[in-house]
């Protein structure tokens, strides 16, 4: 629509990714060549990222003469024969949403209503954006909710100890669209930290391996000494990190301790895998369950103990 009622030849739209702060390709037309459907520009980088980063229309009116200023442009667009270019940030609510790209084969003298109406098209397409970018987060958060509901009520339902575990890891990995979730919890007598359940193949083959962590080693070690949740984007320039076996593919990863008031029980240990990041709404969301779980692994625990304080009695009583 915008190549229509602007009468240019092609067009491109770039969404700001909020967790990479990057422009990424989002859609195009008028466009001979492919390689724009792989653009990933950084704030400031390049003609779009200037727009970007100083929230002002870029105007090249032959980009032809930036050819040295920027070779990647240049090299992306060969063949098309572009000659002017417009770059229009894309704000809403005063929030940097994208930019607008706008390319022509001859050259464009824009008249004043001209421009004024590529910058109503830009405000219409940012607030398209914006809205969309609203139902897509109301909708994530409606299933969120259905899926911390959903986990309230297997542990509300559950008492057997390891069952609850397992079912827990992998309702978080499925639900949450996670790499790999599994929880720790401390052997009192050494100290380690014992993997007894993890999701899916790699989880079943690192329980049957008897995987675990000593005291401080790993971001799992870590976090269990400072009692505080920790995540990082970059598990390898932390230097504590223990790099689990199977998991290569791991980029970030979130440690949340398990525990009823001060009573530690142990640990939820989440993998990502790019391009998803982890963010803070990870943190709330898995320190919810984490707190599900504590309440439920010691109901879990006592329930066991009571059990077993029954089965000792009808053995004293059947002696006698």
């Amino acid at each position: 629509e915008v190549v229509k009622q602007l009468h240019v030849d092609a067009c491109s739209l770039l969404i700001l990714n909020p967790q990479t702060n990057r422009l990424d390709f989002a859609a195009k037309q008028g466009f001979f060549t492919v390689a724009l459907d792989f653009t990933r520009l950084t704030i400031g980088t390049g003609l779009a990222g200037q727009a970007a980063r100083d929230r002002e229309i870029v105007y090249i009116a032959d980009l032809r003469q930036i050819a040295d200023v920027n070779p990647v442009l240049v090299k992306s667009l060969a063949g098309e024969n572009f000659i002017s270019y417009f770059g229009v940030p894309l704000i809403a609510k005063e929030r940097l949403l994208g930019v607008l790209e706008i390319f022509h084969r001859a050259e464009l003298a824009p008249a004043p209503d001209w421009l004024e109406f590529l910058e109503t098209l830009a405000d219409q397409a940012a607030l398209s954006i914006d809205n969309a970018r609203l139902l897509d987060m109301t909708q994530q958060s409606l299933k969120e909710t259905n899926a911390l509901y959903l986990i309230n009520q297997y542990l509300i339902a559950t008492m057997d100890y390891e069952l609850l575990m397992a079912n827990v890891v992998d309702l978080q990995q499925n639900n949450f669209n996670y790499y790999y979730v599994q929880i720790f919890v401390a052997n009192p007598k050494t100290g380690n930290f014992i993997m007894r359940a993890g999701s899916g193949e790699i989880g079943r083959k690192l329980k049957e391996q008897g995987y675990f962590l000593a005291p401080g080693e790993g971001i799992v070690g870590f976090t269990a000494e400072t009692g505080k949740p920790f995540f990082t984007n970059d598990v390898e320039k932390i230097i504590s990190s223990v790099r689990t076996p199977y998991l290569t593919e791991t980029k970030s990863e979130l440690a949340i301790p398990i525990k009823v008031d001060e009573q530690f029980l142990g640990l939820l240990d989440v993998h990502q895998t790019p391009p998803v990041l982890l963010t803070e709404r990870d943190v709330q969301l898995v320190s919810a369950v984490a707190d599900q779980l504590a309440v439920a692994m010691q109901k879990a625990q006592m329930y066991t103990e009571l059990q077993e304080a029954l089965k000792q009695e009808n053995a004293v009583r059947n002696q006698l």
